[in-house]
């Protein structure tokens, strides 16, 4: 009995000393706190290839004159002890072309007609043997042309207006062959100095703003007179007639990009060589 109450007293008595509450552990805050590093990752680019061309370039193509016909009318100083025309010698018409091939008799008395100017404009140089025709623009809209004063002229077929280009009158100069470019843009020509036929000296002449270039001499070619233009404007045929040298004389074509000049015909008193159109 008496245990048994001990046992009692000594569970009353550990029971006392064991607190009857509890106190929780603090929570870690989810605030305040810095966030977690991360790893930053550098993107290095790779390096690219540029993309193929969607063309292939177009190369620069270099303008060569074509190979022209050429009329003309003449004689051949074969037999002949000075190349020129004299009483009682008859002119013939032949065909040439260009790189001297093909030199043909014609069956002609004349040649075709050459443009004729609108009234009241300034009256050409006749007769048109001492001077290279009348070249219409490109466009059909234009006539250019040698005036008798002496001057270049610019003449609009709408209107019958006209404008100086050139003016050689204070040089007592003459222009020769006139040639348009294909786009009508400018002009290329031959300018003969003087009473004499002294060295041709070749020009271009902007249609627009009027500026003046000179772009060569034709030397070796002095004493030759006028002839006409390629159907591309990129070269002139000039007659030339040597009294004293008979190979000499003839036709001489002359390119307008270098100034390159070649005969290609020999022998011949040549007068008011055209070319065909």
């Amino acid at each position: 009995m008496k245990t048994q109450r001990a046992l009692l007293a000594l569970t009353v008595w550990l029971t006392a000393c064991v607190p009857t509450s509890t106190t929780a552990y603090p929570v870690p805050p989810t605030q305040g706190y810095p966030a977690p590093a991360t790893e930053t990752v550098v993107l290095t680019a790779m390096p690219t290839t540029a993309a193929p061309p969607t063309e292939t370039p177009v190369p620069t193509a270099t303008t060569e004159p074509e190979v022209w016909e050429i009329w003309f009318s003449g004689l051949s100083c074969e037999g002949l002890t000075f190349c020129e025309f004299g009483p009682g010698d008859e002119l013939s018409y032949y065909s040439i072309r260009s790189d001297g091939t093909k030199l043909l008799p014609l069956d002609i008395s004349s040649f075709p007609p050459v443009p004729e100017i609108p009234t009241g404009a300034p009256p050409r140089i006749v007769p048109i043997g001492m001077v290279s025709p009348p070249k219409y623009s490109p466009d059909g809209k234009h006539l250019l042309y040698f005036g008798q004063d002496l001057k270049l002229y610019l003449l609009s077929l709408a209107d019958a207006s006209w404008r100086v280009l050139v003016d050689t009158q204070s040089d007592q100069a003459v222009v020769g062959p006139y040639c348009w470019s294909t786009d009508g843009r400018f002009i290329r020509f031959a300018k003969m100095r003087g009473p004499n036929f002294q060295t041709p000296v070749v020009h271009s002449i902007d249609v627009a703003g009027g500026d003046l270039t000179e772009l060569f001499a034709l030397r070796g070619l002095e004493g030759s007179r006028f002839g006409d233009c390629s159907p591309d404007g990129l070269e002139i045929v000039l007659q030339l007639n040597n009294r004293g040298e008979k190979e000499k004389s003839g036709l001489y074509v002359v390119n307008l990009l270098n100034g390159e000049h070649r005969q290609i015909l020999g022998g011949f008193f040549v007068e008011v060589p055209r070319s065909v159109p």
